[in-house]
């Protein structure tokens, strides 16, 4: 059975407004490994907004990096500007 190693860098995490694009790369070939993604709202301070509407409700499962309803899957709280919270690492081939 062949294994495949890689070595982990700590987990970086970025926060892209809605109608924004935001972008992950990691450095010197290393690939990105996305460990999760919300998207929602879950206070009143990220990416303000006259629009805050409900500030704790969000989609689980989105993993895009253009940040809309439409690409994201609809709308989890209807009348509050939203945000993509993803959390990544960068990964290294390091041998079998």
């Amino acid at each position: 059975m062949n294994t495949a190693l890689f070595a982990a860098e700590k987990p970086r995490q970025v926060m892209i407004c809605e109608q924004q694009k935001g972008m992950i790369s990691c450095q010197n070939g290393k690939k990105n490994d996305v460990l999760n993604a919300n998207y929602g709202r879950w206070g009143q301070y990220t990416c303000k907004s006259p629009a805050m509407g409900n500030v704790n409700c969000r989609y689980g499962t989105s993993r895009e990096l253009l940040v809309n309803n439409i690409v994201l899957g609809g709308d989890p709280c209807e009348g509050a500007n939203k945000y993509l919270k993803l959390k990544y690492r960068c990964l290294e081939y390091i041998g079998k």
